[in-house]
């Protein structure tokens, strides 16, 4: 779907929802309105996959094996950037070795940068080249793989990945700059669902009740 047709759609689903005839979203309100709601799609999206384990709806916005570049090794920990269109954590391992063993795969923990001296000290959750598991975190956009005799050699992780931001030309910006086509990056199904947040949003700042339970009774079957 190009991003000049999904703001016609969004157009034709905020007269669907009963709204006032009055509403009027500009070219550039439209794109702003997008760009905030598709991260929030997402990661409410997110949420309830991981209630009910459904990722079928999220397999497009997945990224598999994605092998990090090591930013320093430190005692106790090897740090690792996340890439730049990261979202949200799915899983992550390493290659690790030893003097004694070579190229093991080591399975991570996710935990809370929190909980990292307590998991740290325990003997059940330290990092263990035998047992074949580590802790990981995440802080300042790094992954923090913690290791105890063994090096990290690499990580690979697999994530959710932004959805990216849409432009429609003709407009000019609030920088001056004008405005270019950038169309979505996800399939129309997934953009649909989008719009209908956008739809829930506006009807939301317009305070029309009526359509606001009407536009939020449909996501809630569709989505």
């Amino acid at each position: 779907m190009l991003a000049i047709e999904a703001y016609k759609k969004f157009l034709l689903k905020i007269n669907k929802n009963d709204t006032n005839s009055d509403i009027d979203i500009n070219k550039g309100e439209f794109v702003l309105l997008y760009n905030e709601q598709k991260d929030k799609w997402l990661e409410n999206k997110i949420a309830k996959s991981q209630a009910n384990d459904n990722v079928e709806d999220l397999e497009e916005v997945q990224v598999k094996h994605f092998l990090l570049s090591k930013v320093q090794d430190q005692t106790g920990y090897s740090t690792f950037s996340l890439p730049d269109n990261f979202f949200s954590y799915l899983s992550s391992y390493s290659h690790c070795s030893s003097d004694s063993c070579k190229d093991v795969i080591v399975y991570h923990y996710l935990i809370k940068p929190r909980n990292e001296n307590m998991l740290l000290e325990n003997s059940n959750t330290q990092p263990s080249l035998d047992f074949e598991e580590t802790i990981v975190d995440l802080s300042e956009n790094k992954l923090f793989v913690y290791k105890s005799d063994f090096s990290v050699d690499t990580t690979s992780l697999n994530y959710y990945r932004k959805i990216g931001e849409i432009d429609i030309e003709g407009y000019r910006k609030v920088d001056g700059k004008e405005s270019k086509s950038i169309n979505p990056d996800v399939s129309d199904m997934t953009v649909d669902k989008i719009l209908d947040h956008c739809v829930i949003e506006v009807i939301r700042r317009y305070e029309n009740p009526d359509g606001f339970q009407l536009a939020q009774h449909r996501i809630q079957t569709e989505d």
